[in-house]
């Protein structure tokens, strides 16, 4: 029965197919305990880095407890999800997984409950993304040393997981930020996975984010003294509200300061000002 259930069956292999790994799991001739023999064995070449290894064994984790959670609901008569269904759900258990991790690991240098201004002469972007079904959608808030607005931007891109969705929003800042020719800038996140993936090597970058932390480290050589912080999310309220207005009416790029609508204006502690 968990040979078909966690192998063999059409529906898991779909999952397995349709997830970010898109992997082929057709696996007709080995049971469960030889598929986990061979995940466990640092020997095989299935995974080239340490890290790729935990990420997939985390995976099918998650994946095969709710597969065994939604055989129990099929059993007793309720319908279960579908196969795109189960990816999302699982893509965001992984993440949020992950995301605990590093918060566990990282202790943070930036524990304030509420947005802070930076110092005279720099600026301080505010980002975050929004993830649904496939899409990311960023925002960014640029405010100066008085906290008022003089910029803000929002941008789609299609992704394959929320964390992928974070970093993206960062690279959109870091773009915005250069194309301004702003030499001091401190770039806030509530993503502390990403972050600590852009500042630290506790934490092995994730191969689904590896190619946007290249264009991330790029863009840094050339203004080294941005900083890059993680905010808690009470702190990059802003940033989050104009990530889900960006995504409910399709907004790309910079627009307009007062066509900011009004409960973008929501940071507890400083209220956003437009710069005048």
């Amino acid at each position: 029965m968990f040979d078909h259930l966690f192998l063999h069956c059409p529906f898991v292999i779909q999952v397995w197919s349709k997830s970010f790994w898109h992997f082929n799991a057709n696996l007709s001739n080995l049971s469960v305990i030889s598929w986990f023999n061979m995940l466990f064995d640092p020997g095989n070449s299935l995974f080239s880095k340490t890290n790729t290894r935990a990420e997939f064994i985390v995976f099918t984790a998650i994946l095969y407890n709710n597969i065994w959670f939604s055989k129990n609901l099929i059993a007793h008569g309720s319908a279960g999800p579908t196969v795109q269904e189960m990816v999302d759900k699982v893509s965001k258990q992984a993440h949020d997984h992950w995301k605990s991790f590093a918060q566990v690991c990282v202790i943070s240098s930036n524990p304030q409950k509420h947005w802070t201004p930076p110092p005279t002469d720099w600026i301080k972007a505010n980002v975050d993304a929004s993830f649904v079904n496939g899409k990311a959608q960023t925002g960014i808030i640029l405010r100066d040393c008085n906290g008022s607005v003089f910029e803000a931007a929002s941008y789609s891109h299609d992704c394959i997981d929320p964390t992928a969705a974070e970093t993206l929003a960062i690279f959109d800042a870091c773009k915005l930020i250069a194309s301004l020719k702003i030499k001091k800038a401190i770039l806030e996140s509530d993503c502390l996975v990403a972050i600590t993936m852009i500042t630290s090597d506790s934490l092995n970058a994730f191969w689904t984010v590896s190619p946007i932390l290249e264009k991330i480290f790029k863009v840094w050589h050339c203004w080294p003294d941005w900083k890059f912080n993680f905010a808690p999310r009470m702190a990059n309220r802003a940033a989050h509200s104009l990530a889900q207005w960006g995504l409910f009416c399709n907004i790309e790029g910079s627009f307009p300061l007062n066509s900011l609508p009004a409960y973008v204006f929501c940071d507890p502690g400083y209220p956003l000002l437009i710069a005048r």
